[in-house]
């Protein structure tokens, strides 16, 4: 879960690059030019297209920006990104509308294993953003098996199914439910092991707001509120 919500960072630092030298003077070609060239996007394959009308130049706004690629920050990667934002404002570096999606997102850990997440969205204004992003059961099950046996509580074997996790300890198989509790993650047995804490960090200022567990994996959404151009 901490993983996932290192890349939806990287949604933050997409939207922060429009900050850096927009000024209400600047035309497509300059606006495409500024944010391919500053980080975390210089040198990096992607394409970005702007849109700028003489309307949006004297209200200081750029109609639309589209950022589309394969993009790498620190140990985050994400394959075919394609991020736009509409209605952004130099004055007040608000938004009127982000629509992303990423294909497949790797996440490297501190721990040298990897994480993968599919079908990564964001959506929303500078209101409130929400991100969403799969990961698969067998990851799933890895992370939840090393996380049990560093707290003391090995497992035979974890499987997946409507809205519970199967822990299967000692030949006795144990539903558990995945629950969040302010900024940690939580798997609390029916019965058995004590309750677990699966992800206990979280990541400012985006906050978990549902984990949906299927057999397939687990979707997980975030939110963030009052989001700002950098």
């Amino acid at each position: 879960m901490r993983s996932f919500l290192g890349f939806v960072v990287l949604v933050v630092l997409l939207i922060s690059v429009f900050a850096f030298a927009v000024v209400p003077l600047a035309g497509p070609g300059l606006v495409s030019a500024v944010v391919r060239g500053t980080p975390p996007l210089r040198g990096q394959d992607v394409t970005v297209t702007a849109r700028v009308g003489p309307a949006d130049l004297l209200r200081g706004e750029i109609g639309r920006i589209e950022i589309a690629g394969n993009v790498r920050i620190d140990s985050t990667m994400a394959a075919e990104l394609t991020v736009s934002i509409d209605d952004l404002s130099v004055l007040d570096r608000s938004f009127g509308n982000l629509d992303g999606q990423a294909a497949a997102v790797v996440v490297n850990q501190p721990d040298g294993t990897s994480l993968e997440l599919q079908d990564f969205q964001v959506s929303g204004d500078s209101e409130s953003l929400i991100a969403s992003g799969e990961i698969a059961a067998d990851e799933v099950v890895r992370l939840l098996t090393v996380r049990l046996a560093v707290t003391g509580v090995p497992v035979d074997a974890v499987r997946l199914g409507s809205d519970v996790v199967v822990l299967t300890i000692q030949g006795q198989e144990i539903e558990s439910r995945l629950s969040i509790a302010g900024d940690s993650v939580l798997l609390t047995p029916a019965n058995g092991p004590p309750q677990v804490v699966v992800s206990g960090t979280a990541i400012d200022p985006w906050r978990l707001i549902a984990l949906d567990v299927t057999p397939a994996g687990i979707t997980v959404q975030a939110r963030l509120t009052g989001a700002r151009l950098g």
